[in-house]
């Protein structure tokens, strides 16, 4: 599970600035539409939304970039455990105390947490909070944590979350904490998708932080670089959404060892290793689930996984050294990479739209 601290976030959000340019560039290759282009700053990094629509449709596309950017800024208060006052702090102070009335949208992302907990046979637990606050807090130190703290903060992860009547839902152990993180982003790509559906948009491609995106309406060629720099290749999507997790995306140097942003929920353990996901997938919230849970998988846990989705996949370990699933190179037309891509391409259609792990 992930866990990125204000400074980390802000980290993000420079990196996404670039996606705007690239995606413009797309659009002039687009006989007959124009872009209509926006970016906020949302859950900790930036989302940007690239539409390309008839001229006469500016205005009214403008005016759809508010609805989406408003949806998702209502959906980070109810999903924020930084928000001292957001409905999901609330919920985590009450851990073990019985059910409180939560807001319709928190209670689907909670039960949508509990589907994706079940289907990863605990590999994603957004109940890994503290575990989260446990390796935070040893990084803080300087100090990596006891077995003895390990276990203890285990105890307080994978317990029940209690859905009541009459829209109340608990955390059943005390101690429990939620954290939604990269769920709640994909909820939030999915939900920009149906306001995008509904109002008919031709084309379009929404970027959460570079790491997380769902392009529409058309061919997207997009350039993938992972978290140290290297470009790994082209992908190439079509209403799909596509997610991409890094295990030292983020890390710590704890007495002298490097520790990633990942903790495994089912051992406790903060990832030393690097290991990348990419994942293409209908939904954004499959996406980002699977290329998390992939990170502590091994091969043949998350090739089962993934198949249970029925999304693709392409995971490479420390040692370059990779899999993937057996629809990948078809899903995501995946083609490698020996030098960067040039910014635009106007005759191919190709955009650098510089993909690589977020927050």
């Amino acid at each position: 599970m992930r866990r990125a601290g204000p400074k980390s976030r802000a980290r993000a959000s420079l990196r996404a600035a670039l996606l705007g340019a690239a995606a413009a560039g797309m659009a002039c290759t687009t006989p007959g539409l124009v872009p209509v282009e926006d970016g906020r700053l949302l859950m900790g990094t930036v989302l940007d939304v690239s539409l390309l629509v008839p001229a006469e449709r500016v205005l009214e596309s403008r005016e759809l970039l508010r609805e989406i950017f408003d949806e998702v800024a209502a959906l980070e208060s109810l999903a924020s455990r930084f928000d001292p006052d957001g409905a999901l702090v609330r919920l985590n102070a009450r851990a073990g105390e019985g059910a409180e009335p939560v807001d319709p949208r928190l209670e689907a992302m909670l039960r949508q947490a509990v589907r994706a907990r079940e289907r990863t046979s605990g590999a994603f637990d957004v109940t890994v909070g503290p575990l989260v606050l446990l390796w935070i807090d040893a990084a803080e130190r300087d100090r990596a944590p006891s077995t003895d703290e390990i276990q203890a903060a285990l105890a307080r992860v994978g317990g029940p979350i209690v859905f009541e009547p009459e829209g109340r839902a608990a955390l059943a152990r005390p101690g429990m904490s939620v954290d939604l993180g990269g769920l709640a982003k994909g909820v939030a790509l999915d939900r920009a998708v149906e306001l995008l559906r509904a109002d008919r948009v031709p084309r379009a491609l929404l970027s959460f932080g570079r790491s997380s995106l769902w392009a529409g309406g058309q061919n997207w060629r997009l350039a993938i670089q992972s978290d140290d720099g290297d470009w790994l290749g082209m992908v190439e999507l079509r209403d799909q959404a596509l997610s991409m997790s890094s295990s030292l995306s983020q890390s710590s140097w704890i007495e002298g060892v490097r520790y990633g942003h990942v903790v495994d929920p089912r051992s406790g353990m903060a990832l030393r290793e690097r290991r990348l996901a990419l994942v293409v997938a209908d939904s954004a919230t499959d996406a980002e689930v699977l290329s998390t849970a992939l990170l502590v998988l091994d091969e043949d846990e998350g090739r089962e996984v993934v198949a249970g989705y029925g999304a693709e996949a392409w995971v490479r370990s420390a040692s370059g050294t990779s899999w993937h699933t057996p629809g990948w190179p078809r899903a995501s037309g995946f083609r490698p990479l020996e030098a960067p891509p040039p910014r635009t391409g106007a005759a191919t259609g190709a955009s650098r739209a510089d993909l690589r792990p977020g927050a």
